[in-house]
């Protein structure tokens, strides 16, 4: 009987410490915050996007000016700047509040831009999704619990992301990719590519640019490349757990257990692709 009391205690003064906590919170619960910035760039601007809790949409329109949209959430306690320094925009939406998440009330924000398709990207976001279309520069995006989808991008590509999917649709270039506990997915894709990702499958489709080593490694996924036109391709292939299916001709060069190599397509392998899974099939079509 005593111990019911003193477990009864020690849950009421939890929920008055709750009901005290969201009452110091009770000013901003449910409120939202818009911004607008327009600033005028020249060819070859640069983007840096620091978001602390939310989405990160970047989109191209015209020349000479990128536009931000920010919905600010809980606005008390999020740090927002956008300034222009130099010829680099820089967006910034930090949570400066301990407890700005109670009674239900989000903390964060939430970030479109539209840029020239010259501009340099630099995003980093935590807990939201960054999507990337139609920019031809350099970008590099990084964020966590949130997936990643690029599209129509050009360029040297560096993309990492935890407990999220990354998505690539057309575009080309080189692509350098991370990701744990998700998926890659590539489609119709022209250039080269470094994929790694633990606890989640890859798949492929495009062609590789000729003279280029690429990589695609699982661990505890499957591995599916499938080649648009006719390659010419070296392929180094292993797998362990699994076994390796070939819908291709292929000249070997050496085949043993779980691992194959050899010339895909015509020609004399003018690109070079590395494939490795563990516990999870390769496909090659």
């Amino acid at each position: 009987m005593a111990s019911t009391l003193r477990l009864s205690t020690a849950g009421m003064l939890m929920v008055v410490l709750l009901l005290a906590l969201a009452a110091c919170n009770s000013g901003s619960t449910g409120e939202t915050e818009n911004h607008t910035d327009t600033f005028t760039v020249k060819a070859g601007a640069v983007l840096v996007v620091d978001n602390q809790n939310g989405s990160v949409d970047v989109v191209v329109g015209g020349e000479g000016a990128i536009t931000v949209k920010t919905t600010v959430y809980n606005p008390d306690k999020v740090e927002y700047v956008a300034e222009l320094d130099g010829d680099t925009v820089r967006i910034k939406a930090n949570i400066t509040g301990v407890f700005g998440n109670l009674g239900g009330a989000r903390t964060g924000a939430d970030i479109k831009i539209t840029v020239p398709p010259d501009t340099e990207l630099f995003l980093e976001s935590s807990n939201g999704r960054v999507e990337v279309s139609g920019i031809s520069a350099k970008t590099k995006i990084g964020t966590s619990n949130g997936r990643v989808r690029v599209s129509s991008v050009t360029g040297r590509m560096d993309v990492r992301t935890s407990n999220g999917a990354i998505e690539v649709r057309g575009g080309g270039g080189e692509y350098h990719l991370r990701t744990s506990n998700g998926t890659i997915d590539m489609d119709d894709f022209q250039g080269s590519v470094d994929a790694v990702t633990s606890n989640g499958g890859i798949e492929f489709s495009g062609n590789l640019d000729h003279g280029t080593a690429s990589r695609l490694e699982s661990s505890n996924g499957h591995i599916e490349v499938e080649f648009i036109k006719t390659p010419s391709v070296e392929i180094d292939a292993s797998t362990s757990n699994a076994e390796i299916h070939l819908e291709r001709a292929i000249t070997t060069m050496s085949v043993g257990s779980g691992h194959i190599e050899g010339i895909i397509g015509d020609g004399d392998g003018e690109a070079k692709l590395k494939i490795r899974s563990s516990n999870g099939s390769v496909t090659i079509r």
